[in-house]
């Protein structure tokens, strides 16, 4: 069985709130909001695109560890295929876990 994250929106704390001073930024990427925040801090400050990069800041990161798009060519490069004795693992551990996040936190000084 081939198990692949993806992702889920994001549960906002009230609709239409966001902190004070803080982007409105989801878990899912959403273009338009980027640009729309784009625009703005490039009409704030024009000369932002100018800006050099800290002294030390690499302009190209290089290392094995660096990927891109075109480097991953096949699915199975980034989907972990679980087994089914995997998979029965994980079930049995979230039934065990589920609702006791609060007990753990009050016993261990959380409070």
């Amino acid at each position: 069985m081939s198990v692949a994250i993806k992702p889920v929106a994001a549960t906002p704390l009230a609709a239409g709130i966001t902190a004070l001073g803080q982007p409105d930024i989801t878990y899912v990427p959403d273009r338009e909001k980027w640009a729309k925040r784009t625009a703005q801090r490039l009409a704030d400050d024009p000369k932002l695109l100018s800006t050099p990069l800290p002294e030390g800041f690499p302009r190209k990161l290089d290392s094995p560890l660096v990927w891109e798009g075109k480097d991953w060519t096949d699915e199975s490069q980034w989907v972990y295929d679980l087994s089914p004795a995997e998979l029965k693992e994980i079930d049995e551990a979230v039934r065990h876990f589920h609702g006791k996040a609060f007990f753990f936190f009050l016993h261990a000084g959380f409070s």
